[in-house]
């Protein structure tokens, strides 16, 4: 019969016990997790827009270098067009794509 009468105080000491670890423990360290994950985010963009501005440096890079291939393929005035049924692919110098 003792223990149904204690049983509210040893309830109430467990819900004030765990408020107060909350309060002091979780709530500030939300705040230094919140820091830390828009640190994480903000490091992450500029990883990411360095990235893209590599990928758009080696897009422009591979087309000067076909710009060139190009060129070198291209038929010298009064000589002869490469044959194009030979299967081999040849670069078209107006559209710089591959025909067959």
């Amino acid at each position: 019969m003792v223990v149904p009468r204690i049983l509210p105080y040893i309830n109430f000491a467990v819900a004030s016990a765990a408020l107060s670890f909350q309060v002091t423990v979780l709530y500030p360290w939300h705040h230094t997790l919140t820091e830390d994950f828009n640190a994480l985010k903000a490091e992450q963009a500029k990883q990411l827009a360095e990235y893209h501005e590599e990928k758009a440096n080696l897009i422009n890079a591979l087309h000067i270098k076909l710009e060139e291939v190009a060129k070198t393929m291209r038929p010298s005035e009064g000589g002869s067009t490469p044959s194009t049924t030979t299967g081999q692919p040849s670069i078209s110098s107006t559209a710089g794509s591959l025909k067959w």
